[in-house]
Order: C-alpha cells, then sequence, then structure tokens
C-alpha cells in the first residue's frame, strides 16, 4: 500500500520549467542551462520541456535530438516552431499553475509576464559557425559540452559542415613508430642475411660460457 508521500509524488505537478534554444550545436552555455533546468525540476519537484527550434540551416532536429540524448540523457526534448511559441506557453499556463522559463539575459524580454530566472548572456553561433566553415575543430570542441568525446564533437562539425555544402574534414590519424624499425623498413639499416644480436643477448650469452 502507497504511502501519503509517494501519493504525493505521482500527483500531477502543479509547476513546469521550460526553457528554448536551438542547440545548434550544442554548447557548454547550454550545459549550464540544462543543469539549472534540472536543479529546478528538484527543487520545486516540477515538470520540464526542453523546445528545440528548428531552422532551415541547422541540423536536423532528429540529429539534434540524438547528440542531445547522448550528452544530456532522457531530458524531455520537443521540436519547435519559433512562430509557434505564443501558443505553446499558452498550452504550459493552461495545463500549470507556474510557468517558470530559464531563459538568456537578452531573451528574458520575451517572456516578461512569466517567472523568468536568466542564464547570462546569450550564445553566439554567429561566432561557432565560422569555426565550423573554417574547419577549426580545436576552437569549436572549446564550446561544446564538457562530457561531449571528441569523435562526436567531430561528427557535429562535420554534419554542420554538410548541411552548409562544405566537404567533410578527414581526421588525421597518427602513429606512433619506432625509429630503428623505420630505418629498417626503408632499408637505411641492416641488410638480408645479417644476423643481429641485442646488448642483452650478448650478456645473457656470456653469463652462460662463464658458467
Amino acid at each position: 500500500m502507497k504511502n501519503f508521500r509517494q501519493l504525493i509524488r505521482e500527483l500531477p505537478s502543479k509547476t513546469v520549467i521550460m526553457t528554448v534554444g536551438s542547440f545548434n550545436p550544442p554548447t557548454s552555455v547550454n550545459e549550464m542551462t540544462l543543469k539549472l533546468v534540472h536543479k529546478l525540476v528538484e527543487s520545486k519537484s516540477a515538470d520540464h520541456v526542453i523546445y528545440v527550434t528548428e531552422d532551415k540551416d541547422d541540423l536536423p532536429y532528429d540529429r539534434k535530438l540524438h547528440f542531445l540524448e547522448l550528452m544530456f540523457g532522457s531530458m524531455n526534448f520537443k521540436p519547435l516552431n519559433e512562430s509557434n511559441l505564443a501558443s505553446e506557453l499558452n498550452s504550459l499556463k493552461k495545463r500549470y499553475k507556474d510557468v517558470v522559463v530559464v531563459a538568456s539575459e537578452d531573451k528574458s524580454k520575451l517572456y516578461e509576464s512569466m517567472s523568468v530566472v536568466t542564464t547570462g548572456n546569450d550564445i553566439d553561433y554567429a561566432s561557432i559557425n565560422k569555426m565550423v566553415t573554417k574547419g577549426d575543430f580545436t576552437a569549436f570542441k572549446k564550446q561544446l559540452p564538457s562530457m561531449v568525446r571528441e569523435l562526436d564533437a567531430r561528427r557535429i562539425m562535420n554534419e554542420m559542415r554538410q548541411v552548409q555544402g562544405l566537404e567533410l574534414i578527414k581526421e588525421d590519424i597518427k602513429f606512433s613508430v619506432d625509429a630503428l624499425r623505420e630505418k629498417y623498413f626503408k632499408g637505411e639499416i641492416y641488410h638480408v642475411g645479417d644476423i643481429v644480436e641485442s646488448a642483452r643477448s650478448e650478456e645473457h650469452t656470456s653469463e652462460l660460457q662463464s658458467h
């Protein structure tokens, strides 16, 4: 039989935490925003929704969702056409007593009639897109969330380049090569039929002879 606290936890939440972002690509700023959303959800026992906007020059929604889930697990991501934002907000207001918006300082004015928690300045996507266009992976990766793997970071960058009609950047794989072995294959030392002994093998042979 369920106790009172269990029943309370299972009741529909009266509060929802929401945020809106393009996530093209997901960035370290997005990471801080989603951590704040999670913290508010925990403290208020609230529901949450993370609206992911779509644009013709963005990564496709399914690819954004793929990378977001890799980085942030099963948070409640939902696609949104920005022209439908007002109707989405009205829908939330009908379902919940309190709607708390997590937004950048720049965009907080869009939600003046609502409870807003600000997160600082907005993301400079124009600068990030320049990194993608130039193929500057080192600078690009620094903009991504801390938990992203290098392999996934390269995939994100290449998929963004693909959307822009640019060539994919191939990764240079450098193998560590033993200098002596390299010289052997180049024919710079030793020849076919040569007997090669290491200093250690010579020491071992002399030890056996002394016995």
